[in-house]
């Protein structure tokens, strides 16, 4: 998976999300796609055949059986910006020159005060790169998005969004900016462009409301007019923002409202290209052998629309039309066609309605009756056989080639969760495999004891805990085997209790656990009382922590206390706030400072004697560089990138004009981004503008990270 990368605020077009805040779908399957069943019978939602130009399907369905082409014109229906396709002035053609991303779908409704106040919501059936934005084959990836962006927001608020789509409760960040996606899709290669379809986009697909004027011909809708809408599988053709009063200036206020509580905007633009092509994609073309040679025939199936006619051609074989069945999410074309000699390697679907066509080659069809596993001889059985009557070679993975008659028996140490037979012919089949023999015996009891502490003082409560067992439906009895009876408090549950006597001895204590059927087992654990010890304060070596995170003072290889108490030695400022000060072990969170903190633990058994320990914690310094600052003034499109020592946490990066004043960030925030599982941050975002004369950004992280002064490369 890939991480999250923000950009092109203007218009919401980024890099596939995969860490959004709102749901997120992400399965890798097989290139080549049928038409994939989402709902009902009259559920039309699909997928087309897949552009032999481009490799992309050539169109989608919505659930309404609205259809959508991956729209390449070069216009502005298309909505393509300067830079998108690499050479504007020739045709648009796969990889050379071809955008980093395009539409079979989008829509998108904006609310804005000019000011500092923007509300954005982003919709989208996107085709796009698993790598990045520029064309390669292979890396061919296609989601459903929505995305809502609200900036100048009251900071930690909540929000209520109202889309065409659904509902959302999002809340500010404390910068007062909400940044939420939903990416559903094929996000990794090889990519099963079905997922798509699970996107809510494809509920209803928005397009030009005709009530108040037709779409232009052979489109959804113009992104270069802003337009009411139908569409919405909800019926709320709108986009509302409902916050605490004060929020929104007076622009696009709802109905009614004049306290700043609510926006909303029934205007979006739109982009949607009919289908001009049906195109073809063979689904399956295979071999079947007859104990008759005459008899011997293929069996093709195809994908395309409705109304196409589908030709079937290859060597040996007569030129046959297919016939068509409408399922209601697409249409598969089939044929049988006989094999008077020897079978075709390969057969072109052609689709002559629109001139495209696909070359498939011709396999076996393996049939897989039986896949399974016994558990006492740890034998994985498979039965399988081809379509093609002799020459053919059968293996099973895991497990080896198939005998002649089709079976295999091998031991292999664990069971498979499917086995793969893969036939020299080309055909394959997976199979679930399936346990047999002997059930699996229920799990044993075990018994785990510990005491904390393991020495103690007299006086002092000591805590005996059952963690570590195990078992079903456990029940617990504590009993004391060895010397100065004690008073057992809870000694039948997991966790007993007792209070040390004033003697210098041994005690030894049993825990027996006793599991569902009856059986049981037994810990023993010692706890040795010291009577009239001085306390041992052990305050734990020093270590460094990441700004930001939960750090442990651990004082529990102290001895003999009976009180424990933490403080902050040094310095006065950050002055942190303490959790659990007054036991053995304390948290707090690690504050943004350059001097290490000093904290001393105090273990007492009485006013006057004392036991003290210090430890000193230290901030883990973050190494960040930047490897790009590029500011493009013809639109505003800022990019900066580089990397971050700290990435096993989350870390936010910021990114400020400079105000040129050493560890100050009062300039103009410009954007955030966190560093990905890797180490590296791309950020990218439209419409930026630097104060006059300022040409340097400063950067600051979440976890204390700063680098100044930055100077920004400025291009037209």
């Amino acid at each position: 998976m890939k991480s999250s990368i923000q950009g092109r605020t203007a218009r919401g077009r980024t890099r596939p999300v995969i860490a959004g805040l709102l749901a997120v779908a992400s399965v890798a399957g097989a290139v080549g796609v049928a038409a994939v069943a989402q709902g009902g019978a009259d559920d039309m939602r699909a997928v087309g055949p897949i552009s032999t130009k481009n490799g992309f399907p050539i169109w989608y369905s919505d659930k309404d059986g609205t259809e959508v082409e991956l729209c390449l014109d070069g216009t502005p229906l298309c909505r393509f910006l300067p830079g998108d396709v690499p050479d504007p002035n020739s045709p648009i053609a796969f990889p050379g020159n071809f955008p980093g991303e395009a539409f079979w779908w989008a829509g998108e409704s904006t609310i804005a005060d000019g000011l500092t106040k923007k509300v954005v919501l982003v919709m989208a059936a996107e085709a796009a790169f698993a790598s990045g934005e520029v064309a390669k084959p292979g890396d061919q990836v296609s989601f459903g998005r929505i995305r809502v962006r609200m900036d100048g927001m009251k900071p930690l608020a909540p929000y209520h969004v109202t889309t065409p789509y659904g509902e959302l409760d999002l809340e500010a960040d404390d910068g007062g900016r909400v940044f939420a996606t939903s990416d559903i899709g094929a996000l990794t290669t090889p990519a099963d462009f079905s997922l798509a379809l699970a996107s809510p986009v494809f509920d209803g697909l928005l397009e030009w409301d005709p009530a108040q004027s037709p779409p232009p011909d052979g489109y959804l809708g113009d992104p270069g007019v802003d337009h009411t809408v139908i569409g919405s599988p909800t019926g709320k053709n709108f986009f509302r923002v409902e916050g605490p009063a004060g929020s929104f200036g007076p622009n696009q206020a709802c109905p009614g409202v004049t306290d700043g509580s609510c926006v909303e905007n029934n205007l979006f633009s739109v982009v949607g290209k009919r289908p001009t092509m049906s195109g073809v994609q063979t689904m399956r073309a295979i071999r079947v052998d007859k104990n008759d040679a005459s008899s011997d025939y293929l069996e093709v199936f195809v994908n395309s629309r409705a109304n196409q006619k589908i030709m079937l051609s290859g060597a040996g074989i007569a030129t046959t039309q297919m016939i068509g069945t409408t399922t209601g999410r697409g249409d598969l074309y089939y044929a049988k066609v006989l094999v008077p000699g020897n079978a075709p390697v390969e057969v072109v679907a052609k689709n002559e309605t629109d001139g495209t066509s696909w070359t498939a080659p011709v396999t076996d069809l393996v049939d897989t009756t039986a896949a399974s596993y016994d558990l006492g001889t740890k034998t994985l059985t498979v039965n399988a056989h081809s379509s093609v009557a002799s020459g053919v070679t059968l293996t099973a993975v895991p497990g080896g080639a198939l005998l002649a008659d089709g079976t295999l028996s091998v031991v292999v140490p664990s069971p498979p969760l499917n086995v793969v037979v893969k036939s020299s012919a080309g055909g394959s089949a997976t199979e679930p495999v399936r346990l047999v023999g002997a059930d699996l015996q229920s799990a044993g009891v075990t018994a785990a004891s510990s005491a904390s502490p393991s020495t103690a003082i007299p006086l002092q409560t000591v805590t005996l805990d059952s963690a570590g067992s195990a078992g079903d439906g456990l029940t617990y009895q504590w009993s004391q085997i060895s010397g100065t009876k004690v008073d057992l408090r809870a000694a039948k549950q997991a966790v007993a209790k007792f209070d040390a006597p004033a003697v210098t001895e041994a005690l030894t204590f049993r825990l027996t656990v006793t599991g569902l059927n009856g059986s049981t087992a037994t810990s023993d654990v010692t706890v040795n009382v010291a009577a009239d010890q001085p306390p041992l304060a052990n305050a734990g070596p020093d270590k460094a922590a990441i700004v930001g995170t939960v750090v442990t003072l651990d004082g529990s290889a102290s001895l003999y206390g009976k009180n424990y108490t933490w403080v902050q030695t040094s310095p006065n400022e950050p002055l942190v706030t303490l959790t659990g000060a007054d036991t053995k072990v304390a948290t707090f969170v690690m504050p943004d400072t350059n001097t290490p903190l000093e904290f001393k633990l105090k273990a007492k058994v009485g006013p006057d004697v004392v036991s003290t320990d210090t430890v000193l914690i230290t901030k883990v310094a973050e190494a960040l560089t930047i490897t790009r600052a590029e500011l493009r003034t013809g639109n505003g499109q800022l990019r900066m990138e580089g990397t971050s020592s700290l990435f096993s946490v989350p870390n936010l990066v910021s990114f400020y004009a400079s105000d040129s004043v050493r560890g100050s960030h009062t300039g103009k925030l410009l954007g955030t981004i966190v560093v990905d599982p890797l180490g590296a941050y791309a950020f990218r975002a439209d419409g930026v503008t630097l104060p006059a004369g300022i040409t340097r950004i400063d950067i600051f992280t979440s976890r204390g990270g700063v680098l100044e002064n930055v100077p920004v490369t400025i291009r037209n």
